[in-house]
C-alpha cells in the first residue's frame, strides 16, 4: 500500500521517538485514514494541514480535529495542483470558524511555526491534549 508510508501508525512511532520534532501531518494526518489520525497522541511538535481533506469530511469531523489538537496546530493547505486553491479556501471558510480561528489557520500558525515576519520559529503552544 503506497499510502502506508505516511500512515498515522508510522507517524505515531516517529512522534513517540521525537516528540519535539516539528512535523506537519498533511491531509489532517493521513489521507482517508482520519479515523486513525484523530487518535494520534498529541505531541509538542505535531501540526496538521488541511489539504486533501475538506472535500471528503463533514464539518463536524473537521471541527473534531481542531478541538482535539487545538486550532493553533493547523495550517491551511490546498494540495495544489490537485485541488484548486480558491475552491479549497471556499471549503475552509464554509466551516464557519471565528475570525480569530480563521486568522490562525490561514496564516498566523504558519508565521509562528516558520519564524516568518521577524519572529523566531516557535512550536505551537504547549497546552495540547
Amino acid at each position: 500500500d503506497r499510502l502506508d508510508y505516511s500512515s498515522p501508525a508510522r507517524l505515531q512511532r516517529v512522534l513517540d521517538r521525537f516528540p519535539r520534532c516539528p512535523i506537519i501531518a498533511a491531509h489532517l494526518g493521513g489521507y482517508r485514514r482520519w479515523d486513525e489520525s484523530i487518535m494520534l497522541r498529541p505531541s509538542e511538535g505535531l501540526c496538521f494541514d488541511t489539504s486533501s481533506a475538506l472535500f471528503a469530511l463533514p464539518r463536524e469531523r473537521v471541527i473534531a480535529f481542531f478541538e482535539r489538537f487545538g486550532y493553533e496546530r493547523f495550517l491551511f493547505g490546498s494540495d495544489y495542483p490537485l485541488f484548486d486553491p480558491c475552491e479549497e479556501l471556499r471549503r475552509f471558510l464554509a466551516l464557519g470558524l471565528s475570525e480569530g480561528q480563521n486568522r490562525m489557520i490561514l496564516g498566523e500558525n504558519f508565521l509562528r511555526l516558520f519564524g516568518a515576519g521577524g519572529q523566531n520559529p516557535q512550536p505551537a503552544p504547549a497546552q495540547i491534549g
